[in-house]
C-alpha cells in the first residue's frame, strides 16, 4: 500500500489541461513537489487496475469557483487522469495584486473507492504521511523547516496541516508553503498555498483568507 501511496503521488508531475477556454497549456508548479521517477513506475502499475470513477474527483474540483474573495483562477483544470488514472485533477488561485502567493488545489482518489470522509481515519493517515514524505524528500526545496502541523478547522470541515519553510533551489528565494488536506465527498482533496518570504508581508494572513474563502465556496 505503501508503495503504491509513493507511485500515485509522484505520478503527478503528469499532466494534461481541461478547460471550457481556449486550449493553451497551463503552467503551473504542481508537479513541484513530485519526482519524476513517478512516470516510468505509474504507468505500469495502472495496467491492469480496475477502473474507479472519477465522478467524485471531478464534480469536486468542477464545483469550485473561478474567483471567490481576492482570488482568482484562470478556469483551466489540470488533468492528471490523462496519463494515470487515480491523480485526478487540479486548478491554480492567485490573487489580483501580488503573484507571489498562489494555491494550488487537486482532487483525486489514488484508485480507492469509498474513501471516508473527514481526516480521522487510517487511510487518511496514510496519505498525510506520505505526502509530508514527499515534502522533505523534495529536490525541489532546501533548508526544509517545518513550522505547524497543527490540524486545521474552516466552517467545521477539518484538514491535516503541515507548513514548512525552505530556500527554492532554483533561485535562492525563501518561500513559505502550507498543504491542507482531507478527505471531502469522498475524494481526497488536498490544498498547497505557496508564497515568496520576502515579498509577501501578510502570508500566514493570507493562507488563512484562502482557506476560509474556498471552504465558503464550497459549502454555497
Amino acid at each position: 500500500m505503501k508503495q503504491l501511496f509513493t507511485i500515485l503521488l509522484c505520478g503527478l508531475c503528469l499532466c494534461g489541461c481541461v478547460t471550457t477556454k481556449e486550449k493553451a497549456p497551463l503552467k503551473t508548479s504542481a508537479s513541484s513537489l513530485y519526482f519524476q521517477d513517478g512516470q516510468r513506475q505509474g504507468q505500469a502499475l495502472a495496467r491492469g487496475v480496475p477502473h474507479i470513477s472519477n465522478r467524485d474527483t471531478i464534480s469536486l474540483i468542477t464545483s469550485i469557483s473561478d474567483d471567490f474573495g481576492i482570488w482568482h483562477s484562470n478556469g483551466y483544470i489540470m488533468n492528471y487522469e490523462l496519463r494515470i488514472h487515480g491523480l485526478g485533477y487540479s486548478k491554480k488561485y492567485k490573487t489580483f495584486k501580488n503573484d507571489e502567493i498562489y494555491a494550488d488545489v487537486y482532487s483525486y482518489h489514488m484508485r480507492m473507492s469509498n474513501l471516508p470522509n473527514g481526516i480521522d481515519s487510517e487511510i487518511m493517515e496514510k496519505i498525510y504521511n506520505q505526502t509530508v514524505q514527499e515534502i522533505k524528500s523534495t529536490k525541489i526545496y532546501e533548508n526544509i523547516k517545518m513550522l505547524d502541523d497543527k490540524d486545521a478547522s474552516f466552517d467545521n470541515v477539518p484538514f491535516r496541516k503541515y507548513s514548512y519553510e525552505a530556500t527554492r533551489t532554483e533561485d535562492g528565494e525563501k518561500v513559505v508553503s502550507t498543504m491542507f488536506v482531507t478527505i471531502y465527498k469522498h475524494a481526497i482533496f488536498k490544498i498547497r498555498i505557496t508564497y515568496s518570504v520576502d515579498q509577501v508581508e501578510n502570508g500566514p494572513e493570507m493562507v488563512e483568507d484562502f482557506m476560509q474563502e474556498l471552504v465558503n465556496d464550497l459549502l454555497r
